[in-house]
């Protein structure tokens, strides 16, 4: 049996169904596989963003839970971010991924689920197709365009040797999505230190009044802790700041990995783009990557759309320039994120009060590796120790 269509996206996550809605906007003949038998299943991430991301990717306010106030620091001492307006979000990702994949096959995208990518076919010159696997049957699907995000796993980033062995670092995240009796649905938290979150740090985000995502991530492999162990105990020992929560329920637990490596230097090749985690696009700093793979799965399909339109490949390098520019951004975050891993509680405790100089938007743009040469000037000019010893060790 054989399929054939402009575009193949393989993976329906974000970045898939960020290339899936575009590609298909565009009129593209397109095919999504996802290996999952359900899209949005099993949740992977603890989805915190923001808000100013989600109106430009038109993902409907009714999906997401808006955050004022953020607290980061230990559970000795912290700091507090205090917004205006809404800022930063927490999503919830079932439901846009859900959204999504409806939006795509409203225009006409072809989704199948329960469809594993196997191999990536190739002419000599060209990539040609996929082969994948349906209930034990082989299937060869071929197009002009296969556009990867199949995430972690990086299917035709490890064929093709534009990744190496693989990220040789990586977050390995658990989280409960819980019950609790009271929270403060406008405030997010973030805290640090060795205890708690060994190369890491622990989240609190709260989906509503009721409801809450409290996780911990660790670097893979400078900890060699396990994420869960350190969750369990985190809630049986509740600080006292998590004491306001009052009883914690898990009704849910999700967990996921993120690399935390460079951006793929090369993230394109004749009738191939790589998208989101598959290549290394995820923000370092707090590990991020729902935003990052939204943004380039719609520029994957856009540019995708060129090439094919004038039936020249070498438009992808267009795409190949925007991930670059993004890469410039993700290695600064990457040294900090680097060298914040080893910090010990004293070090923290006297990085917390620099970073207290920052005003709301700084701290918001360090959070989201904004590292343009405007907004890191004015984090150099506020909090120059803290910055500056980082990058530079």
């Amino acid at each position: 049996m054989e399929l054939n269509s402009d575009i193949i996206i393989i993976g329906a996550g974000p970045a898939g169904l960020a290339a899936a809605n575009r590609a298909s906007e565009h009129g593209l003949d397109t095919v999504l596989f996802e290996k999952q038998y359900e899209i949005g299943y099993p949740v992977r991430t603890s989805g915190g963003s923001y808000i100013a991301d989600m109106k430009e990717f038109r993902i409907p306010s009714k999906f997401y839970n808006p955050i004022r106030k953020v607290i980061f620091g230990t559970f000795k001492s912290n700091i507090e971010f205090c917004y205006k307006k809404d800022t930063a979000c927490i999503l919830d990702t079932r439901s846009i991924y859900q959204y999504l994949a409806n939006r795509a096959a409203e225009k006409g995208c072809n989704i199948q689920v329960g469809v594993d990518a196997k191999d990536i076919m190739f002419d000599g010159s060209n990539v040609t197709g996929v082969k994948v696997v349906r209930a034990g049957r082989e299937v060869t699907a071929r197009s002009k365009i296969v556009i990867d995000c199949s995430g972690f796993s990086a299917i035709s980033a490890r064929k093709f040797k534009m990744l190496g062995k693989g990220p040789a670092r990586f977050g390995s995240g658990v989280e409960y999505e819980a019950y609790v009796e009271h929270v403060d649905k406008r405030t997010a938290m973030l805290f640090v230190g060795s205890e708690v979150a060994p190369t890491g740090y622990v989240w609190v985000f709260p989906l509503s009044d009721h409801k809450v995502r409290i996780g911990v991530g660790v670097t893979k492999p400078d900890s060699k802790l396990s994420p869960l162990p350190l969750l369990d105990n985190l809630i049986a020992k509740r600080p006292a700041i998590l004491e306001d929560l009052g009883r914690i329920t898990p009704t849910e637990m999700h967990s996921g990995v993120i690399p935390v490596e460079p951006v793929i230097n090369k993230v394109t090749t004749n009738g191939l783009i790589l998208v989101g985690d598959a290549a290394c696009q995820a923000n370092p700093v707090v590990g991020e990557g729902i935003r990052p793979a939204l943004r380039f799965g719609f520029l994957a399909a856009d540019v995708s759309a060129k090439a094919i339109e004038h039936s020249n490949m070498s438009l992808l390098q267009v795409y190949e320039k925007e991930s670059a520019k993004a890469a410039k951004h993700n290695k600064i975050g990457l040294m900090l994120q680097r060298n914040m891993a080893n910090y010990s509680d004293k070090e923290w405790e006297k990085s917390i009060h620099k970073l207290g100089k920052l005003s709301e938007k700084d701290f918001l743009n360090l959070m989201k590796a904004d590292f343009s040469n405007k907004n890191l000037l004015k984090i150099l000019a506020k909090s120059p120790s803290f910055f500056i010893k980082q990058a530079l060790k």
